[in-house]
């Protein structure tokens, strides 16, 4: 797995060319596995996690740069391995494994339980 940090611009130019979406995001996660009829047991793909909007976001939600860092590549690496948050109750699950591991990984509660 790679994690490659990166600007606004540059975070919404791929989210543009790869999701059709012309707007900013905080992460976008790429598998190398793209065999959904065979998929690998192990994390493989590319992170692109956007500095800016991780700084804004531990603005808004009172938490460190670091502990949104670390939100972002859970949630980035969740999408590698097959979650999704498109679907109201897809998020909620992914959103509370996410929520999870970030306390796990000892940092605070910011989000209420989904």
């Amino acid at each position: 797995m790679n994690v490659v940090w990166v600007s606004a611009p540059r975070i919404r130019a791929l989210n543009r060319r790869f999701r059709s979406t012309d707007r900013g995001t905080d992460v976008i996660s790429f598998r190398y596995d793209a065999d959904k009829e065979f998929p690998s047991p192990a994390v493989s793909g590319d992170l692109f996690v956007c500095v800016g909007r991780a700084r804004y976001n531990a603005r808004r939600f009172h938490v460190s740069v670091e502990e949104e860092a670390v939100r972002l590549l859970v949630h980035g690496t969740l999408h590698l391995l097959g979650f999704t948050d498109y679907v109201p109750v897809e998020k909620k699950k992914m959103w509370r494994r996410q929520e999870g591991i970030v306390r796990r990984l000892g940092f605070g509660d910011a989000f209420p339980q989904i």
